[in-house]
């Protein structure tokens, strides 16, 4: 019984064929294996918030779609972010009072395209590597769209280089939390006094409760592949999304 073996020339072509056929990454992207889906995604800044630190942990989550995509089902998203933050220690509630504020608004979910690229931010002068980044949150006169790091901007641009306009999808989001002041901070006292300058009464009134702490991020996630449907593409965004909002604090 005879055993066939393959010349070394004949197996590296078989390794190089094989390796041909595996979708490889580009400028750092992350490869799904198995749509071969090209995934970037990007957040303007990082926050660290632990909710045993907090003397009132009820969060309250409020998601708004500005992008004018009906396919962004929001229950969805609050069913994730709800899960995930409960599973963190904080107690989520609906309506009424709460300690902690998660705003999250999908102000862009369609096909990536430069102009989309540009106008969020995703792009810099230079095509593909954005050319600022700012990630305080401590400077309210800064525009939140100019949030975006050198490195992960090459990502977009790659996508925006290797595939066609059909083959690609991104959703761009605004991302706020922010803890509110406690109510006696938000409460004022007017003072009364006769005509002899005596203190006759003091009346309490409310005024309008402002943030304590209020912190903008924005994030990002686009994709591309060949030969897939964009509705493929967009779900796969989608859920991605999800996953960044879920861990941003």
């Amino acid at each position: 019984m005879s055993r066939s073996r393959l010349s070394p020339r004949a197996l590296i072509l078989c390794v190089l064929l094989l390796a041909g056929c595996q979708p490889s990454a580009r400028h750092g992207m992350v490869v799904d294996p198995e749509t071969g889906l090209q995934f970037g995604s990007m957040v303007s800044g990082s926050l660290t918030l632990d909710s045993s630190l907090l003397k009132d942990r009820r969060l309250k989550i409020k998601l708004r779609n500005t992008s004018g995509d009906p396919a962004f089902d929001l229950s969805e998203f609050q069913k994730v972010l709800e899960e995930a933050y409960a599973a963190q220690g904080y107690e989520i509630v609906q309506e009424g009072d709460f300690g902690v504020l998660l705003d999250v608004n999908v102000v862009y979910s369609g096909q990536a395209t430069q102009s989309m690229a540009l106008e969020y931010g995703l792009l810099g002068a230079g095509g593909g590597l954005a050319t600022g980044y700012y990630a305080t949150g401590e400077a309210p006169g800064r525009d939140a769209n100019t949030a975006i790091g050198a490195v992960s901007g090459a990502g977009i641009g790659a996508i925006l280089g290797s595939y066609v306009t059909d083959e690609t999808f991104a959703a761009v989001s605004m991302i706020s939390v922010a803890i509110p002041r406690s109510k006696k901070e938000a409460r004022e006292s007017d003072i009364y006094f006769n005509e002899s300058r005596r203190r006759i009464k003091e009346q309490e009134r409310r005024v309008l409760r402002q943030y304590r702490y209020k912190y903008d991020m924005q994030a990002a996630v686009y994709a591309g592949g060949g030969n897939v449907d964009q509705s493929d593409i967009a779900e796969a965004v989608r859920k991605r999304l999800y996953r960044i909002a879920a861990n941003i604090m």
